[in-house]
C-alpha cells in the first residue's frame, strides 16, 4: 500500500496499514520481500532437483521476472517496483537487466490464468493457444 500513486485515494475497510519500518523505505521493504521469494525459489529447485545448482546456473542468464501490479499503475509505480528488484537482488544495475523485470496487471493476470485454466470459452481458448505459439 506505501507504493501506491501519489494521490490514490484506497478505501482499507477501517484497516490500519502499518508503518513501515524505521530506516526502510517502500522500496526497500519490497525489495527484501523479493529478495526472500526468490532465495526460498533457488532453495526449493535445489533441493527437489538432481542437479539443481546446475540448473539454476544454467537458467540465471535467462531468467526474467513478471511482478503483478494494480490496474492503472503504470510509468512511476513500475519504477519504483523495478527499483525494488535490484534492491532485492533480482536484477543487477546493468542496464540491459532492466528489460527482465515485466510487469502484469491484476486484470491481465486474471484473464490469462482464467484462460489457461481451461475456464474460458472455447473459440478464447482457441485464440490464447495460438497467441502463445
Amino acid at each position: 500500500m506505501h507504493l501506491r500513486p501519489a494521490g490514490t485515494e484506497i478505501n482499507t475497510n477501517g484497516l490500519q496499514i502499518p508503518e513501515l519500518p524505521l530506516g526502510k523505505t517502500a522500496e526497500q521493504v519490497l525489495g527484501d520481500f523479493l529478495r526472500y521469494l526468490w532465495t526460498e525459489t533457488q532453495i526449493y529447485i535445489k533441493g527437489t532437483h538432481a542437479d539443481g545448482n546446475a540448473l539454476l546456473d544454467k537458467v540465471r542468464p535467462h531468467t526474467h521476472f513478471v511482478l503483478g501490479h494494480p490496474n492503472g499503475w503504470v510509468g512511476i509505480p513500475q519504477q519504483r517496483m523495478r527499483h525494488s528488484a535490484r534492491l532485492g537482488g533480482l536484477i543487477s544495475n546493468d542496464d540491459d537487466e532492466r528489460d527482465k523485470i515485466k510487469f502484469v496487471t491484476k486484470g491481465e493476470a486474471n484473464a490469462l490464468t482464467c484462460l489457461a485454466s481451461k475456464f474460458a470459452p472455447h473459440p478464447l481458448e482457441v485464440r490464447f493457444q495460438n497467441f502463445l505459439l
